[in-house]
């Protein structure tokens, strides 16, 4: 009985690691995650030990720091996640192929995941968190408060509503071009939730881009803010914490702006060849 159990775990372990060989992929990305993981937390903890960063916006402010971070990419996120899971859940439906009979092509089938995702995570923040976060404004928290009471005012308002919709345009853009991966490798969920986890480690969500500088990386520093989250999420902090409008804010906008509309179009563009690619090998409905 005993060497029929060893026998059969032996077995089941040679299986699985068999499988794993064959999706090489998964191996990368799981050596990619720890590295990731590894300079990110290597980051904030220089954030935590160091209080001598040049020109550190935040001062003080680490807890509204966060909170806006959190609050911006809650909002792509479970849109992104969605976005790119919709073409396998279709295809284990059985309904992707119905889909494609019916003139729709990969793209508009994301985009309409992703923009239903979206609807839906705003009205929660819209009806739950903002709120709070409306009143925890006007409550002091020691000599700060969570958010700068002049977030309120037109300007900033419609600045940050121009700020999302750009954050958006550059997101779903990312959300089809991951999804090609799908097409293309079928099983690639742990590359694709990569590439979303790299995309807010460099816009800033768990430390300052600022401590950059401390490693003799500002010039790394500067390239970044050409990711659109990265230099929509920094503006959102400079308006919503500090209450003032950064002086560079159109030139971001506008680069920024540019970037997510070129990504979109080609997102799209790769889709169709990918897509075509696919049905012509006959691979289109297999996940």
């Amino acid at each position: 009985m005993t060497n029929r159990t060893f026998t059969v775990l032996k077995a089941n372990m040679i299986r699985n690691l068999r499988i794993d060989l064959k999706y090489k992929l998964n191996f990368i990305t799981d050596l990619a995650w720890l590295a990731v993981d590894v300079i990110t937390f290597l980051f904030l903890g220089q954030v935590v030990a160091s209080s001598d960063i040049d020109n550190f916006l935040y001062e003080g402010f680490l807890k509204e720091f966060l909170v806006v971070g959190v609050i911006y990419w809650v909002i792509f996120n479970r849109a992104y996640k969605d976005g790119v899971s919709v073409i396998p859940n279709e295809a284990a439906l059985g309904a992707l192929g119905f889909i494609i009979t019916n003139d729709i092509t990969l793209s508009d089938l994301i985009a309409g995941q992703f923009s239903s995702s979206t609807i839906k995570t705003s009205v929660t923040l819209i009806v739950f968190v903002l709120p709070i976060v409306f009143v925890l404004s006007f409550v002091p928290l020691g000599e700060t408060t969570i958010l700068h009471p002049l977030i309120f005012s037109p300007e900033i308002l419609l600045f940050t509503l121009l700020l999302i919709v750009i954050s958006w345009i550059f997101m779903l853009g990312i959300t089809i071009l991951a999804s090609t991966l799908n097409v293309i490798f079928k099983k690639s969920g742990p590359l694709t939730f990569l590439l979303s986890y790299l995309l807010t480690m460099l816009s800033g969500y768990f430390f300052p881009l600022e401590v950059l500088r401390t490693f003799g990386l500002g010039t790394l520093e500067e390239i970044l803010y050409f990711i659109p989250t990265t230099g929509m999420l920094y503006s959102l902090r400079s308006m919503l914490i500090i209450g003032q409008v950064p002086s560079s804010i159109l030139l971001i906008i506008v680069i920024n702006g540019f970037i997510s509309v070129i990504l979109l179009f080609f997102a799209i563009f790769i889709m169709q060849k990918v897509t075509r690619k696919a049905a012509y090998s006959g691979t289109l409905e297999f996940y």
